[in-house]
């Protein structure tokens, strides 16, 4: 299915959505910017009354939040709720909370048949068809080589990747891509983040994705230098080029 692609950036946040032909209107970019300002300039607002909420590396509620926007407060929770679940502080799903109310709030105002966006490796994607997801893996010599081949019948999905090696995220690891899938992108970003703050060297590939629990997660894929392994519902794919 061909798509169009147009990029959202303010500030910080720098995102790639991608749209199916039949389903872009020209209003779809000014309203994705318009959302994106939006909700950052909110967040941002409420993180000078709550600066624990952004440095926080454990699990941490939000709580000054009488009088922001219920929207905002439900973004909010759903970081925190994530965070919790993976062990980490909040912020550490802030890319996946982008994805996931940017794409409702456009599927609300254009119902498309498919939404892609991704946002600094982290991806939330509703597809017609099965979609090749390669893994960028820095010096690696398995990046871009192996990811997953994803049936259309698992999206929504959340699909997050992230790195000790690479990126501008920070990680207490260094592995060079952990990449978490998981129906509720916000918990894949903080899945994966999580997961790569216990890889240090190739000998904890294997320790690491034998001492997974991966309830609710759909596949988890772990890449240090020449090392790799995988958990879940996908198997391994070797590509010959780029996926996604």
């Amino acid at each position: 299915m061909e798509r169009h692609a147009f990029y959202v950036n303010y500030k910080d946040t720098d995102l790639c959505i991608a749209v199916d032909e039949d389903s872009y209107k020209e209003e779809i970019p000014q309203m994705a910017l318009e959302f994106c300002c939006h909700l950052r300039d909110a967040m941002d607002a409420y993180l000078i009354t709550d600066t624990e909420y952004h440095k926080s590396l454990t699990p941490y509620y939000p709580r000054h939040t009488s009088g922001i926007e219920d929207e905002v407060r439900e973004v909010l929770e759903h970081m925190s709720m994530a965070g919790e679940r993976a062990g980490i502080g909040p912020m550490g799903a802030v890319a996946g909370a982008f994805n996931l109310y940017l794409a409702q709030h456009l599927n609300k105002a254009f119902t498309p048949s498919e939404l892609i966006i991704e946002n600094g490796g982290d991806i939330y994607a509703e597809a017609q068809e099965a979609l090749n997801v390669s893994i960028f893996a820095n010096t690696s010599p398995l990046s871009n080589k192996v990811g997953f081949t994803v049936p259309a019948d698992c999206f929504p999905l959340g699909i997050c990747t992230s790195s000790g090696t690479c990126g501008h995220s920070f990680s207490m690891g260094k592995a060079d891509a952990v990449m978490v899938m998981c129906k509720d992108v916000l918990v894949a970003d903080a899945m994966a983040t999580a997961i790569a703050n216990q890889v240090q060297t190739e000998d904890d590939v294997a320790r690491v994705i034998e001492t997974l629990n991966d309830d609710g997660l759909f596949s988890v894929c772990i890449i240090k230098g020449e090392k790799v392994a995988v958990k879940g519902e996908l198997p391994l794919k070797v590509f010959k080029g780029t996926g996604l």
